[in-house]
Order: structure tokens, then C-alpha cells, then sequence
């Protein structure tokens, strides 16, 4: 035939030959593997072989094989060879080497393999710049409600994401990223009701060591003297990861000072601040005595009758905050800035 040459060199595993017939394996490399090449062309190749090595030689002109009385002894370079029959059941023209077969009798394909043992030692140096896969392991952390490039989209839990990179040269690399998602930190930030009186008052964020900003704020104070209403302050804290987390609290800021004061000499209020109980102490010389607690709005929270002596009352259910206390006896009124705390 003059059909278009078809050719393929396998190295067997482990200078192991092929099984005979009807075994196959595919336990071997393919050093060279060619289609299509003109009639009259010659194949130029290069490969390695060692001593006990088994090479396989297998070509077809199209579909068609020429076949030459088998087994055949020959020579390279002075090193005996046999030649014996092995193949596979479909065309090389289409299909690369599988499935190889051999048989000990019987006809086996023509390869012409011309071969030239001196080296050739004309040679130009040149440097080769070899671009090297790599596997890189990253580990990285964000936020709650961050996000960051992992895996080929943008992650916001915490696990393992590989990206596969591909370059034009084939050279890929592997990165693989080992995500942590850290929580923000839990912050608070109590209100309180202060009179302008109080002057400057210490806020109380938590954990410590954030910022606060807003109306009055100056530091880690809050001035109570710039006047009467409500001021929401807002605190910042940022922790060890980076993570931060903001909470606002409202200051009532009331003026004291026009809080009416009339006589009862010898009444006494105590503690103040207050925690679960209030005591009012009433001298004998005041009857018809009743005391009234009023929240920072005005709001009645609560009324009570006054005996002589100590008076003392639960408020452990009370909310914290600034209270007006109003005691009123036969004598008069008072009233007290009480705080509970």
C-alpha cells in the first residue's frame, strides 16, 4: 500500500512481554504514537533502551498491514533481538495502542526502522526556563458577615476551598484555602437617667476598651450638664480577630434643680443608690404620712403609707434608672433624686 504511514513504540512494564493470545494487557508506556504521515516520509524519534527491556513496533499503511514471516532474529548495534508477532484487534490509524495481544507463530506487520547509534554532538546551548506546578496551602479568617474568594465563589462559612489554576503553558497549580469565619464580639451598653446636675458621668461599654461618640460624649464620659432630654450613645469595640460590633443606649437627662423641696426636718431616705429596698424613715411628730415613687417620665410606680419609724420597701422588680420620690406628711412635701440601681 501507499496509504499514509501509522506507527506506535510501546515500552512494556517491567520488561514484561505480552501475554499470548486471547490475554491482553495494557501494562506499558507509549514512547511515540504517529497518524497520518506522508508515504515517503522517514520518522525521526529518540527513546532510551536498556538491557532486558521489551520495545513493541507496531505500524499500518491505512487500514492495510504487510506481513513477513515471523518470529525474526536481527541485531542493533551489535545486540541480538528477536522479533515476534503481537498486535491488537483494531486499527492503528484510528485507535491508539490497547488491549496488546502475542503469539509465538504465524505472520507479523513490516516496520522499517532505520536506526543510528552516534551521538550527535552538534549542539546549540539553550536555556529553558521550566514553569513548576505547585500546591499552595493558604489559611485565612474573616468576619461574620464578611465574605472572601475561595473556591472558585465568594465564602462566608468556615471550610476548605481549592481553586485549580490553569496557565497557557499546561503548568497548573493547586491552592487550596482553609477558611475561618470568626463571630463578632458581644458588646453592651447600659442607658441611664442623670440630672444635669450630675455633671460628667463614666459610660460602662463592655467589654472595655471600644469608642463612643454621640451628643455630649467626650472620652469615656458623658456630660449630664448639656441639658435636658434624650441622647443616644453609640459604642464601638473591636477584638483580637479584627471583628467589630456596634450598640447604641439612651441617656435621660432631667433638670433637677426645679425639683420642689419644702421642710419635714429629720425625714431620712436611704440607701440611695438603691438596689432591691428602699427605707424611709418618718419622725413621730409627722402624721398622715404617704410616700409616692415616680419613674423619669413622671410615671407613678408605686404608693405607699408611711408609719412612724423605718419604712422599708422591695423594689428588686423596679427597672434601673433615676427616680423621684415624693414624700408628703402633715408638715409638707420633699422630694429626693433616688437612683436604682
Amino acid at each position: 500500500s501507499t496509504a499514509a504511514q501509522n506507527v506506535a513504540v510501546l515500552l512494556f512494564d517491567n520488561q514484561t512481554p505480552p501475554p499470548a493470545y486471547s490475554a491482553l494487557t495494557n501494562a506499558f508506556q507509549t514512547l511515540g504514537y504517529w497518524t497520518n504521515v506522508p508515504a515517503n516520509d522517514t520518522i525521526i524519534t529518540c527513546f532510551q533502551v536498556f538491557a532486558g527491556d521489551v520495545i513493541g513496533i507496531y505500524g499500518q499503511r491505512g487500514t492495510t498491514n504487510s506481513y513477513s514471516t515471523g518470529s525474526y532474529a536481527s541485531s542493533i548495534g551489535g545486540m541480538p533481538v528477536t522479533l515476534e508477532r503481537s498486535g491488537m484487534q483494531y486499527s492503528l490509524t484510528t485507535t491508539p495502542m490497547q488491549d496488546v495481544w502475542s503469539e509465538a507463530g504465524g505472520s507479523i506487520s513490516q516496520v522499517q526502522m532505520f536506526y543510528d547509534l552516534t551521538p550527535d554532538t552538534t549542539f546549540t546551548t539553550v536555556n529553558v526556563m521550566v514553569p513548576l506546578s505547585q500546591t499552595v496551602a493558604l489559611n485565612t479568617s474573616i468576619c461574620a458577615g464578611d465574605s472572601v474568594m475561595a473556591g472558585g465563589a465568594y465564602q462566608t462559612a468556615s471550610g476548605t476551598y481549592v481553586d485549580n489554576l490553569f496557565t497557557t503553558m499546561g503548568c497548573d497549580s493547586t491552592v487550596t484555602t482553609t477558611l475561618t469565619v470568626n463571630a463578632l464580639p458581644t458588646i453592651s451598653l447600659a442607658g441611664d437617667s442623670l440630672c444635669e446636675q450630675d455633671g460628667m458621668v463614666a459610660l460602662n461599654g463592655t467589654p472595655a476598651g471600644g469608642t463612643y461618640s454621640g451628643t455630649g460624649v467626650s472620652g469615656g464620659s458623658f456630660n449630664a450638664g448639656t441639658g435636658a432630654g434624650t441622647y443616644t450613645i453609640t459604642y464601638n469595640y473591636t477584638d483580637g480577630n479584627g471583628c467589630s460590633n456596634t450598640t447604641t443606649a439612651q441617656m435621660i437627662v432631667q433638670d433637677c434643680a426645679s425639683i420642689g423641696e419644702l421642710a419635714l426636718e429629720g425625714l431620712q431616705v436611704y440607701p440611695n443608690p438603691m438596689n432591691d429596698q428602699i427605707s424611709i424613715v418618718l419622725p413621730e411628730a409627722y402624721t398622715a404620712a404617704r410616700a409616692q415613687l415616680m419613674d423619669a417620665n413622671g410615671k407613678i410606680v408605686a404608693i405607699w403609707n408611711l408609719q412612724t419609724g423605718v419604712n422599708s420597701f422591695q423594689i428588686e422588680s423596679m427597672s434601673t434608672g433615676l427616680y423621684l420620690l415624693e414624700v408628703s406628711a402633715n408638715a409638707g412635701t420633699k422630694t429626693y433624686k433616688v437612683i436604682k440601681k
